[in-house]
């Protein structure tokens, strides 16, 4: 079994591109201020700008991750920069919740 560094087909070079998408969007949304004196709904409608970053970072996620378990499953893809993406993307999602429960409970 060989492992390669860097993917061989197109789903797992979609998914390390994403991926690197995601980490571009994670900087950006790192950067901004955030203003945590509202919670819920208030929290929303005071920082839309943010949330829409975070639903963006989780868009990507979720997607590089599919492609990801995509390009190992189907296509026999084995590269650590797709397996990078999928550990990646199941963080992103466990990020997301988390946040989501910061901000409502």
């Amino acid at each position: 079994m060989k492992i390669n560094f860097l993917p061989r087909t197109k789903l797992g070079r979609y998914s390390v591109i994403i991926m690197a998408l995601t980490l571009i969007f994670f900087i950006v949304g790192s950067l901004m201020s955030w203003d945590f004196s509202y919670y819920g709904f208030k929290f929303i409608a005071k920082n839309q700008i943010h949330i829409a970053v975070l639903f963006i970072i989780f868009i990507l996620g979720v997607l590089a991750c599919a492609l990801g378990f995509i390009a190992i499953d189907k296509k026999r893809d084995k590269s650590i920069l797709v397996l990078i993406s999928i550990i990646l993307g199941i963080n992103n999602i466990v990020g997301f919740f988390s946040f989501i429960a910061h901000i409502f409970i």
